[in-house]
């Protein structure tokens, strides 16, 4: 309950322009603000192997653009989605000079033509998506684009999450009636002179109520972030568009907001384990967040058994730097003693879950499926 102020009026798409126009207005107070969201220092521009130019106005085809020797210098934006079971047009041996020659927008999947309606509305003249900027038929590009996940989100202007969607087909707009969700005013008469029997109470005024699980129950509950490669997309992206079903969210290093609370969410509607990442130093506080992030991570979903390590690689660079140890199999070197005291959640004696392939020892807990 808070006696902040509220806006009253939603649109009822979240692909409104009032939506993107908050998100937009978020996006540029951070580039113009915020110090520590920008992306990773570079001595000069750098960009994916590929990128999709999605041009300057809507139904412009798209085009797939080879960076090496790219004289551009301008932003990309990455997108996060979840693929489900159908197989949409992809970047293969067999398509690549389609893409390259321009792809009709309406060709896409619903969450592609969505991302690019968003990067246009941003006047991001380019996008990232795996399935259209990695081959898909080839295991040498795959492995060496995979590799290099760290630098193709932590160098991205901005993520696109198209956290409501199942699937490819989702998109990332929905219909929506804002009175369902937005918060309650409600004129509170109690303790109009507080005294020591009754200062518990808050004062009379006016008072809305709201839902305090907001930002987990949109965010963190939602079906993209049951994927476990996004659990490192979120962590290296310095800013993240989250396209939820009810209302979109803004989140970067220095806040979280929505459309309800484009000043900022109250700190009692999103209380989550990575909130006070940014200010951890010291080399045991760094390792405690490992082991939360490590919980979360196991409670993912994950398509391919064999990607446990690979889908985490970006984010054990960016603690390898920081603590000067190197991840050996998913434990760390240099408490490797402490790091092999692991169990499984809801292990009750039997045989543990394991990967049809071989994954990594069994000491590890990598080599187990399941919330460890």
């Amino acid at each position: 309950m808070s006696n902040g102020t509220c806006p009253q009026f939603l649109s009822q798409n979240t692909g409104s322009g009032s939506a993107l126009g908050f998100l937009a207005t978020k996006y540029r107070e951070c580039l113009k603000h915020h110090n520590q969201c920008s992306p990773r220092p570079s001595s000069s521009a750098w960009y994916p192997s590929r990128v999709i130019e999605v041009g300057e106005n809507r139904g412009d085809p798209i085009h797939l653009r080879e960076t090496k020797n790219f004289s551009d210098q301008g932003p990309y934006f990455t997108l996060s989605h979840c693929w489900g079971q159908s197989h949409p047009f992809a970047l293969k041996k067999d398509t690549v000079s389609t893409l390259k020659a321009g792809l009709p927008v309406h060709k896409l999947p619903k969450t592609f033509q969505d991302a690019v309606t968003v990067a246009q509305h941003f006047q991001v003249r380019y996008l990232w998506i795996d399935s259209l900027c990695i081959f898909q038929d080839d295991i040498d590009d795959w492995s060496a684009e995979s590799g290099d996940m760290r630098n193709v989100y932590s160098r991205a202007a901005c993520n696109i999450g198209a956290t409501a969607a199942t699937n490819s087909d989702g998109g990332l707009f929905f219909n929506r009636d804002p009175a369902v969700f937005l918060p309650r005013r409600i004129q509170g008469s109690w303790a109009p002179s507080p005294n020591s029997e009754n200062s518990k109470f808050p004062s009379a005024g006016s008072y809305y109520c709201d839902n305090q699980d907001v930002w987990f129950d949109n965010v963190e509950k939602a079906p993209l972030n049951k994927r476990a490669w996004v659990s490192q997309e979120r962590y290296l992206s310095p800013r993240i568009l989250h396209f939820g079903a009810r209302q979109v969210f803004w989140e970067c290093q220095h806040c979280k907001a929505s459309e309800v609370y484009p000043g900022g969410l109250p700190k009692w509607a999103m209380l989550t384990w990575s909130d006070d990442a940014s200010s951890l130093a010291r080399p045991h506080e760094i390792y405690y967040l490992w082991a939360v992030f490590r919980i979360s991570y196991t409670e993912c979903e994950m398509t391919k058994e064999e990607d446990k390590l690979v889908a985490i690689r970006g984010i054990a660079q960016d603690v390898t730097e920081a603590l000067d140890d190197n991840l050996v199999a998913g434990l760390w070197r240099n408490r490797i003693i402490e790091e092999l005291c692991w169990s499984m959640e809801s292990w009750s004696g039997t045989a543990l879950a394991r990967p049809l392939k071989w994954r990594a020892p069994t000491w590890s807990w990598a080599s187990t499926n399941g919330t460890v």
